[in-house]
């Protein structure tokens, strides 16, 4: 190549575009068995710290107390739907399905609520 010629890399083609010439495939080197084995490593080290970090955090998982019960009373409405809400979002782990929620808020309902 002549003095002062551009090489230019594509990273998104993987070529090489310079002054001589249509573009060439860049090479591309297979990583060794040194370097597989330290991203081995590196993946096992990441993969035990987010193990350690997700028992820490379901160990120190807010408790929630569960909802009143519910016996029609409008006064006491907007606090049970708002205790209820707290309850199913901070216990979603427990529930696999929209209708399990639902299952579980009408089993607080008293009175002529279960009506």
């Amino acid at each position: 190549m002549a003095p002062g010629s551009q090489i230019e890399v594509d990273p998104a083609e993987g070529h090489v575009q310079g002054a001589q010439g249509p573009a060439q495939p860049a090479q591309q080197t297979e990583p060794t068995r040194a370097e597989l084995l330290q991203l081995i490593e590196e993946l096992k080290a990441q993969n035990a710290r987010l193990i350690e970090h997700t028992t820490k955090r379901s160990a120190t998982k807010v408790k929630v107390a569960a909802p009143e019960k519910f016996d029609r009373d409008r006064k006491k409405l907007q606090s049970f739907l708002l205790q209820m809400q707290r309850y199913l979002q901070f216990n979603q782990a427990q529930f696999d399905s929209d209708a399990e929620e639902v299952l579980f808020a009408s089993t607080y309902l008293r009175g002529t609520a279960e009506a």
